[in-house]
């Protein structure tokens, strides 16, 4: 969907698609754009409005998500790509957006995100441990369980190599 404000005057307008994605009849003109932060999250309008009012500052690229309410009252998670751009006389006159329905991307991170959550949690319940080695980098990545089973104390989850028991191991390995 794409959109047009002036800076200045507030107005402006939205294609046909950005009505239907808001939940709203297309008409002449657009809502103002506090009337269309009415349609977003209430959880995510404070941090658009923000984002908005940093972006009419100064020209430039930017981008943002937020949840967007749909006429039936369920909410789309969408992304918006904005350029401002400078009038003649230098001050920032006209915001050009795209707005990208982005639910299905949304849905699978959070899908993913419970899954490994799920993964963390059993993990931790059984009392399984990962170690990773990089040996390039020469550092240890290792879960919460295999700092406990190891006798140390928790917080950083990636160490020297140096530092650790695994040393004398991949140094005679790796013929260091």
């Amino acid at each position: 969907a794409f959109v047009e404000r002036e800076v200045r005057s507030g107005r402006g307008w939205w294609d046909p698609q950005m009505f239907r994605m808001a939940g709203l009849e297309p008409a002449l003109q657009p809502p103002s754009f506090e009337q269309a932060l009415e349609r977003v999250h209430p959880d995510d309008r404070e941090a658009l409005r923000q984002h908005h009012l940093q972006a009419l500052q100064r020209a430039g690229q930017y981008q943002t998500r937020y949840r967007l309410q749909q006429a039936d009252g369920s909410y789309r998670d969408v992304q918006a790509l904005a350029e401002v751009r400078n009038g003649p006389d230098g001050q920032p006159a006209t915001m050009l957006g795209v707005v990208i329905d982005d639910t299905e991307s949304a849905d699978r991170e959070r899908a993913q995100q419970a899954i490994n959550a799920q993964l963390a949690r059993a993990m931790q319940l059984a009392m399984i441990a990962v170690w990773r080695v990089d040996l390039q980098a020469r550092r240890v990545y290792v879960t919460d369980n295999g700092l406990g089973l190891a006798g140390m104390d928790g917080g950083a989850n990636d160490l020297p190599l140096e530092q650790t028991r695994l040393n004398a191991c991949f140094t005679t390995i790796a013929g260091d």
